[in-house]
């Protein structure tokens, strides 16, 4: 019964983390500007830092989409977003501390 009660705790703590997490990149991407002249369906990559309020500490495009100004308008939205809801204690610090977050203009 333990190993069944500890797995259901843990499905929760996952779907929780999923709700967050799923909220920041809502977010974002209301505030993703895509550039008139973007084709296709590049995939560009960011690494956030966040601190314990949700504030955004850093932001780097880590892959990018190979078009300049769409891995811009990325990292912007992601700084015009804050501050972000987000869990506090060791969820904050294990899942919303440091993440990546990848976009896709048709996604």
């Amino acid at each position: 019964m333990r190993a069944a009660e500890a797995a259901q705790r843990a499905a929760a703590s996952r779907r929780e983390i999923d709700k967050y997490m799923e909220g920041i990149r809502t977010r974002v991407r209301r505030f993703v500007l895509v550039p008139p002249s973007l084709q296709g369906n590049p995939e560009a990559e960011a690494s956030v830092t966040l601190l314990p309020g949700g504030e955004v500490l850093d932001v780097r495009i880590s892959k990018s989409s190979g078009n300049a100004a769409y891995d811009a308008a990325v990292e912007s939205a992601i700084r015009k977003g804050q501050p972000y809801v987000v869990p506090s204690g060791d969820q904050f610090q294990q899942y919303f501390r440091r993440f990546t977050m990848v976009f896709r203009p048709l996604q």
